[in-house]
């Protein structure tokens, strides 16, 4: 490989590197922006958060919230653009089978570090949002009991 090729390949690398950064970077500032807006989505119906992005091996849950009555596992899918919410269809359905699993995971493992005699509820919130640099919730749509564990 001649020096030139090796420093197009410098260059377009970086680029290509820098690139993809960056997409991660606003994958996660929308990701971000979604939980918080369903944090305080929770806020004003009279839950406290009581844990964000708690991780264990084997799963994750955004949100955990209580009320007098309820424990609730929240599950966060946010979404920009129309055509995202057209073309890949309402962000619930990206809550599988398998993410149910290691959403339950994770619940066991909380539980098991914070017992409760509450009523515990797996949902998930649907956040629509703008396509800019800076995204902006338009809407929140809140499932309620999204899945049930047997």
């Amino acid at each position: 490989m001649s020096a030139a090729q090796t420093d197009l390949l410098k260059i377009f690398g970086a680029v290509m590197t820098g690139g993809h950064g960056e997409k991660k970077r606003n994958m996660r500032l929308r990701g971000q922006t979604g939980e918080d807006a369903a944090a305080q989505f929770l806020i004003q119906r009279g839950f406290s958060v009581v844990g964000r992005n708690y991780t264990v091996r084997g799963g994750e849950i955004d949100i955990i919230a209580e009320n007098e009555t309820h424990l609730v596992f929240v599950e966060v899918k946010s979404r920009s653009g129309v055509c995202h919410m057209n073309r890949f269809g309402r962000p619930a359905a990206a809550v599988t089978y398998e993410k149910q699993r290691h959403l339950i995971t994770a619940a066991r493992a909380y539980l098991t570090e914070n017992p409760s005699d509450k009523a515990k509820r797996f949902d998930v919130a649907e956040v629509y949002m703008t396509d800019a640099d800076v995204p902006a919730v338009l809407s929140i749509n809140y499932i309620e009991s999204a899945f049930v564990v047997s």
